[in-house]
């Protein structure tokens, strides 16, 4: 996450921003994955080379390009060289950045070089993915879930107008969308999905606001007739979590790829784990119990944590999982000023600071509460699906 310096107003930081990263010739892209195929689309000359940490992609050729072990950027000398971080946890990257010796001026994120060259370039906000929340309920109750399911007493479905006015007010501030996911909870036991999906792709991917859209399931609930139709009209992206090893027979993800396949609806299995320990998630721990950190020890909590999640709910855009589950799910308070951007009544460069990680305090009350995401800041990990007892609430 970024904050941004008290003492550089909002708009300082965006001209120094054009002024080092859209500005210069030659880029350098640490990631080889969906997140850079946007800036290879709109970089096809200017780009020197890819790197990613996957071996097996090293050596290969993307859209022309060659595929490097990070260990190229050592050799980058040239200070007109930018370097554009194409990866989910990218503040881990950008400590890897350090180390190499490479300024901080020198590399950013892809959120920030699409929105804010967009902004300057094109007179739109562009934004690459966003969320919308559409309940908490989950037929899992996992270790270390970041909805914090197995906390929450008041599972629902959130109401289909609801939904529509989220997406509308959204989309008064953004003009574009890379990537619309819905998501729960359990995304699949809403009821109104199918009008929800139908909502988005008229109302927006026709229109040319979204690209791609797409619903996370963890794989334990098969769709019913209405929602199948929707998946296949819609051109919806199916994202699975496979979490078989933990959750015994609920898995049914091989009878969903057998249904996907046979009505050529478009699925991919997610692999959105930690690099602590292959094939682990980050445990964010109890979100009930107080960390009692400083304001100046919530201040390098937030700065260190690599979240990147834009959901919205209630109309409401929040950057961090953790704090809008803690507001919708655990029923926290919040601090309205700080927490989230309010799609109703906030003003677009609030949306646009907002999208860009900044906060009016550099931390949010519930860092406390959080070990915090990324390799950076937190080594414990747990098994991904694996299901917590009641007596392990704590």
């Amino acid at each position: 996450m970024k904050y941004i310096n008290e003492k550089e107003s909002f708009q300082e930081y965006m001209e120094r921003f054009r002024q080092n990263f859209l500005e210069s010739d030659t880029y350098v892209i640490w990631g080889a994955g969906e997140k850079s195929k946007k800036i290879r689309e709109r970089l096809p000359d200017n780009i020197l080379f890819v790197v990613d940490n996957d071996k097996k992609k090293q050596g290969m050729a993307i859209d022309g390009l060659i595929v490097k072990s990070p260990d190229a950027l050592k050799e980058l000398k040239e200070n007109n060289i930018k370097v554009i971080v194409a990866v989910h946890a990218y503040m881990d990257i950008f400590r890897k950045l350090d180390e190499y010796g490479i300024l901080e001026e020198r590399y950013c994120n892809y959120r920030e070089w699409l929105l804010i060259g967009d902004y300057f370039l094109k007179g739109c906000i562009s934004v690459p993915e966003v969320s919308f929340i559409v309940n908490n309920r989950c037929t899992l109750s996992c270790k270390g879930c970041i909805e914090y399911i197995p906390y929450t007493e008041n599972k629902r479905d959130f109401p289909f107008k609801e939904i529509k006015e989220s997406f509308d007010y959204f989309f008064q501030y953004a003009d574009y969308a890379n990537d619309v996911v819905v998501v729960g909870g359990e995304t699949l036991l809403y009821k109104d999905l199918a009008a929800v999906l139908k909502y988005v792709y008229e109302h927006y991917a026709v229109t040319g606001h979204v690209r791609n859209i797409s619903i996370m399931t963890n794989g334990t609930v098969m769709p019913d007739e209405n929602v199948l139709q929707a998946l296949k009209l819609y051109d919806i992206v199916v994202r699975i979590s496979d979490y078989k090893n933990a959750v015994g027979n609920k898995n049914i993800v091989d009878k969903l790829l057998t249904i996907f396949s046979q009505r050529k609806i478009k699925y991919q299995i997610e692999n959105h784990f930690s690099r602590v320990e292959e094939g682990k998630w980050f445990d964010m721990g109890n979100p009930l119990k107080c960390r009692n950190m400083t304001e100046k020890g919530l201040r390098e909590h937030f700065d260190k944590c690599a979240v990147a999640c834009w959901a919205v709910w209630d109309s409401k855009l929040f950057n961090c999982n953790g704090v809008r589950s803690n507001i919708a799910n655990l029923g926290a308070e919040g601090e309205p000023d700080n927490d989230w951007c309010d799609l109703r009544t906030d003003s677009k460069e609030k949306f646009i600071k907002y999208y860009l990680g900044y906060n009016n305090k550099g931390y949010y009350k519930f860092c406390n509460y959080c070990n915090g995401y990324g390799e950076y800041i937190n080594k414990t990990s747990l098994l991904p699906g694996e299901q917590m007892q009641n007596d392990e609430r704590g």
